[in-house]
């Protein structure tokens, strides 16, 4: 879990969960290949003929170049362009993509397996296979009972690597100056641990004194290092080549710099327009070799997991030209919808059923961990206790 500070307050929006197979790498790729840049709460974009140069203190520039990393891993406009320009076939030098048949068994394995859990503890899904052949599995993102069997099945499937006893005692120092300043500023909070020993703390990210006591802590522990004269010259030569490339295509821009020394460029990233001369600036000054393959090919499209009708029920000949390429669970009639924002009503249904799961968990024996914020608290539990079963059943048949 998390032990870093969370800048980014954007709640998760897609509400068809691909849960298992191939689909969620494409949207890894994207999030590492997209640019952009966001201008930082009190900097003034400018035009490309009156560019600033706004300096700040240490601090402020290790959170403003956190606020950017994150602006560009979410990827705004950019991203959506990269998806449409994204080539169908795209192995090594334009090779199409073939998985080889290991690819295939550990994908589809995982995917099989997650079904023939969700059957037990009889939750809804659809089984999407795409083109190449991977199999996916799809939940619905808004039911906090689906999430937690599916965390929980991946969490036990997959465990991590119990840390280090240093490593474990260096977080917990750290959560505790964290503790502590928020302690200072009046600000509420929650200090967990998950199975393995891992702990954060998690406060409200929404209350300003709070963050920007949690932005003081990591400032202090991890205070920027100043570049290096290489360094410096380096990044001071690329940003001069990208500042002429926006000024000859008109893009607004600030070029910021911090006490340390490092020095970055920053434009409005919400901006359509701006963002599509961004686009065509990095694309002139950085073209993609033809006869390189940058990444790995995309292994779905969005088709391929378009098993969800617009009207938020399962449609399984949406999903595929074949009908059985898709199959959905008969558990119960899914009603899922991948665009529209958790409803006040989905949000009471989900703070009822983790409170459920919770007392249904503890009355039962069985060990289960609540990370997160309303209204996206998780839970994860004990599978391997067959008597988290007729929990999650119970709490299932109370829904009526």
């Amino acid at each position: 879990m998390p032990t870093t500070p969370h800048h980014s307050t954007l709640s998760p929006t897609p509400r068809r969960r691909v849960t298992a197979g191939a689909a969620g790498l494409l949207s890894l790729l994207l999030a590492l290949s997209a640019c952009g840049s966001s201008t930082s709460e009190g900097a003034t974009a400018t035009t490309s003929t009156d560019v600033t140069t706004e300096v700040l203190t240490a601090e402020e520039g290790a959170i403003a170049r956190a606020e950017l990393a994150a602006a560009t891993a979410r990827g705004g406009a950019a991203a959506s362009s990269l998806a449409d320009s994204m080539p169908i076939e795209c192995g090594t030098g334009g090779e199409p993509y073939v998985p080889t048949a290991e690819e295939l068994a550990s994908v589809n394995g995982d995917a099989e397996a997650l079904a023939t859990t969700l059957d037990t503890y009889g939750i809804a899904y659809e089984k999407l296979t795409d083109d190449l052949g991977f199999v996916s599995v799809v939940t619905d993102w808004n039911d906090a009972v689906a999430q937690a069997v599916v965390d929980s099945f991946w969490a036990d499937r997959y465990q991590p690597e119990p840390l280090p006893a240093e490593e474990v005692a260096r977080i917990q120092a750290e959560n505790d100056k964290l503790a502590a300043a928020l302690d200072g500023v009046g600000a509420t909070y929650t200090r967990q641990t998950d199975r393995w020993g891992n702990e954060w703390i998690e406060w409200d990210y929404s209350n300003a004194d709070a963050q920007a006591a949690v932005d003081a802590v990591y400032a202090e522990l991890y205070p920027p290092v100043p570049p290096t004269a290489e360094e410096l010259a380096a990044v001071t030569t690329e940003n001069d080549r990208i500042a002429a490339a926006f000024d000859a295509a008109g893009v607004a821009y600030t070029r910021q710099s911090d006490a340390a020394g490092w020095e970055w460029i920053e434009w409005d990233y919400e901006d359509p327009s701006i963002m599509a001369a961004v686009d065509a600036v990095f694309a002139e000054l950085y073209p993609v070799d033809p006869t390189v393959d940058p990444m790995p090919c995309p292994l779905v499209d969005d088709a391929a997991t378009s098993g969800v009708a617009e009207s938020g029920t399962a449609d399984t000949e949406a999903s595929s030209t074949e009908a059985d390429d898709t199959e959905a669970s008969s558990t119960e009639e899914m009603t899922i919808d991948p665009i529209a924002e958790i409803t006040p009503e989905q949000e009471a249904q989900r703070a009822a059923d983790i409170d459920a799961m919770v007392a249904g968990f503890t009355a039962a024996g069985v060990d289960h961990w609540v990370v997160g914020e309303a209204p996206w608290t998780s839970l994860t539990f004990d599978i391997t206790n067959a008597a988290s079963v007729g929990v999650i059943q119970g709490i299932l048949a109370a829904r009526g």
